[in-house]
């Protein structure tokens, strides 16, 4: 029915092989933009694919391997860099969003998924109604929800309060940065 619970590494991804490629990650996100448009326009082995497999593995590596090494040599994410990711994960979002609000039209696809436990390989509503387990696995992992992803999380949260702080100092009126000091 669905991927059962993961039982790879908790810690530390094993995909010592990945390398970031700004292309691909346009690319999926591109693809989940796509999917977005239309949920259930795509056939149940290929959906199944690309948000079981692709997209899952596609963002736990972004977000352990690519991360991992700028995490422990406390190295800051290239500002560009950071926003394609950022990018794919907000699509991912708004993808699994037309999720949320596809599920009412889909309780009768699960229902009968639950009576034919392999329909979700042939059937494109079945297939996009079991997918909750792997949705929220994923946003578990753009969360900091994981083992594997907590110094991701830490690198980009804490780099985007560094941002934010620095834009804020420059917008206060001189006399009000001077009180802070």
């Amino acid at each position: 029915m669905y991927t059962r619970g993961y039982t790879g590494a908790k810690r530390q991804n094993q995909r010592e092989t990945f390398v970031y490629i700004e292309d691909d990650v346009r690319t999926a996100t591109a693809r989940i933009r796509s999917l977005t448009a239309n949920i259930c326009g795509m056939p149940a082995f290929d959906f199944t694919q690309l948000v079981r497999g692709e997209l899952f593995v596609l963002a736990d590596s972004l977000l352990t391997s690519n991360f991992q090494m700028k995490f422990e040599q406390s190295v800051s994410v290239p500002d560009a860099e950071l926003q394609i990711i950022l990018d794919f994960c907000d699509h991912y979002c708004q993808l699994y969003c037309k999720w949320l609000a596809a599920l009412p039209d889909l309780c009768g696809a699960y229902l009968e998924s639950q009576q034919h436990r392999n329909l979700y390989l042939i059937s494109p509503t079945a297939a996009v109604a079991n997918a909750g387990p792997e949705f929220t696995k994923t946003l578990k992992l753009f969360f900091g929800y994981s083992e594997r992803t907590k110094p991701a999380f830490s690198v980009i949260l804490l780099d985007a309060i560094a941002a934010v702080e620095i834009r804020r100092t420059i917008q206060r009126p001189w006399h009000v940065q001077l009180r802070r000091t």
